[in-house]
């Protein structure tokens, strides 16, 4: 199992549709379900198809997802969505990529569901912008957009067995940013092989 993790906007995603075409494996998300289960409710309040919307209207729900998403970890002690996930990896006949690992907050938390449980590997992505300082470039971070990240993401960072930072692309089409980013799928895909 590989497990992504990384703020929302970081390109967990991206990466994972770059690393599939270097591994044979299939994306799980553990949002998917929580997705499946508020979309009529959303739909109805917001006329937002949270399955078929741009970022910006993802944004507008999204303390609404978190939420609901939080309640259900707190009332299963953060298994709820890992145990609906494993249903998935169980029946995966090749390397399950898990896109969207947020939270070590509890004893049996997703971090521990990846590798523990699931003798997983956790990567961890940062997305950054570069601006010209007095004597090079400077790096600059993307900040958490809500609590819950601002306070996990550190933990899942220190406790990724591989980190990505990769640049934040402005004005290319997707193709282009897909080719300056898939050297990045590639080095993992390789690092990954080596390991197993």
């Amino acid at each position: 199992m590989i497990a992504l993790s990384g703020i929302a906007g970081s390109g967990k995603d991206l990466f994972c549709r770059l690393l599939l075409r270097e591994i044979s494996g299939q994306r799980i998300a553990l949002a998917d379900q929580l997705k499946e289960e508020v979309r009529p409710f959303i739909i109805n309040r917001y006329s937002i198809d949270i399955l078929n919307c741009s970022l910006e209207a993802k944004n507008k729900v999204r303390s609404f997802l978190v939420f609901h998403g939080g309640l259900k970890r707190f009332q299963s002690q953060g298994s709820h969505w890992t145990s609906i996930a494993q249903k998935k990896l169980d029946n995966c006949k090749s390397t399950p990529v898990v896109t969207d690992v947020r939270y070590d907050e509890y004893k049996d938390d997703e971090v521990d569901w990846v590798k523990q449980k699931n003798k997983g590997v956790l990567v961890h992505i940062r997305k950054y912008w570069e601006t010209e300082g007095l004597f090079n470039m400077e790096r600059h971070y993307f900040d958490p957009p809500n609590e819950d990240e601002k306070k996990n993401d550190p933990k899942l960072m220190s406790k990724a067995d591989y980190c990505i930072e990769w640049p934040h692309i402005e004005n290319a089409t997707t193709k282009e940013i897909e080719d300056i980013l898939r050297p990045f799928a590639i080095e993992f895909a390789e690092w990954y092989k080596k390991r197993s």
